[in-house]
């Protein structure tokens, strides 16, 4: 019996075997990837099976979302396969909550490996 179901980005597929699509299901002791290919006799990329797709950056940051602008997604081309442009750096808006913690050495625990132990 069939546990789940899987889909492959289309970022993800294999264009130089024409992979239209790559599907994953989930048995109860394995997973077995289901391929779909396009027979072609070229090995040259076939613009007609890969138009640009939708890449992993956002078109807008939430904060401009929320604001009430809109953009066409960013895309991009699988034409040499795909390759994430630039490496995104993460904003972290929240307080650490290890920079609060209290100095060493003020609190300890006693285990039954420290020397001093009685």
């Amino acid at each position: 019996p069939q546990r789940g179901m899987g889909f492959m980005p289309k970022r993800g597929l294999d264009v130089s075997k024409c992979e239209i699509a790559r599907f994953y299901k989930l048995h109860e002791r394995k997973c077995e990837p289901i391929v779909m290919t396009v027979p072609r006799k070229s090995d040259l990329f076939q613009d007609d099976l890969y138009p640009d797709t939708p890449g992993p950056e956002p078109a807008l940051e939430a904060d401009e979302w929320l604001a009430g602008k809109d953009a066409e997604p960013l895309l991009v081309s699988l034409r040499d396969g795909y390759v994430p442009l630039k490496n995104r750096e993460l904003k972290v808006s929240k307080k650490n909550v290890l920079d609060s913690k209290p100095p060493p050495g003020s609190r300890r625990s006693l285990s039954s490996c420290d020397s001093n132990f009685s």
